[in-house]
């Protein structure tokens, strides 16, 4: 790296912290591509975190790379709204093409000299944590609300599911539905969505499915999956 004294160096999705001996090595410096609005949400999964908080928008965030993660002066933004339908993996394809066309419009004023680094307000600083394959287990007594943002937020990966007769459901996709006062995590529903009790309001599951089994929607499951209803999810 050092023999070619690059002008500029760019990462994306780089989870290390880059050493002084690096940064100090393009003259004009090390930019970065984030998948938030930074200074919120710093970190390993911006746009699960963006999700998993019902933000009504995420963006993109050019910034001058420092020696803290996520920290060094902003270049240029650009917001995105985070749709009603939106998953991880779809906000994530929009964000990686507006990210792209966002650098490629800052690099030339960068070099130029004619963009003021923005420090970050330290004020309004979020974490957004390495998300881990264990968080997807759903936990039927939150809100609807939460669980339905945590199925959209942890697709594709790592996903969200519950046990059935101690074998594993994943939920590919749901919406929120009217109030229960069924047991959190019972099924009262198996027709063209599978409605499930949860601490507050029902979740409407409308794909999902078994181990061993291709996903499937709510209307193909209920063909043969009847036995559903009355079951307590969750629960070995």
């Amino acid at each position: 790296f050092t023999k070619y004294v690059p002008d500029l160096s760019i990462i994306v999705a780089y989870g290390q912290i880059l050493p002084p001996s690096v940064l100090q090595v393009p003259a004009h410096g090390t930019l970065n591509v984030h998948a938030s609005l930074l200074p919120r949400w710093r970190g390993a999964s911006p746009i699960q975190a963006a999700i998993l908080a019902g933000d009504a928008e995420t963006g993109s965030t050019i910034m001058l790379v420092d020696e803290t993660e996520d920290h060094g002066p902003t270049l240029a933004q650009r917001p995105e709204p985070i749709r009603a339908d939106d998953d991880a993996g779809t906000l994530s394809d929009r964000l990686k093409q507006a990210g792209a066309e966002l650098l490629l419009e800052t690099i030339p004023p960068w070099l130029a000299g004619d963009i003021a680094p923005a420090a970050q307000d330290e004020t309004l600083v979020t974490h957004a944590r390495r998300i881990k394959k264990q968080q997807g287990q759903i936990d039927w007594t939150l809100p609807a609300r939460e669980i339905e943002r945590k199925v959209r937020a942890f697709s594709p990966w790592p996903g969200t599911t519950t046990l059935w007769h101690g074998q594993p459901l994943r939920i590919w996709q749901a919406s929120v539905g009217s109030e229960s006062t069924e047991k959190a995590g019972t099924v009262v529903a198996v027709n063209e969505t599978i409605d499930v009790a949860t601490g507050e309001g029902l979740l409407r599951i409308g794909r999902l499915q078994r181990a061993g089994k291709g996903e499937m929607t709510a209307v193909e499951f209920a063909h043969g999956g009847r036995e559903l209803l009355g079951a307590v999810l969750g629960e070995q």
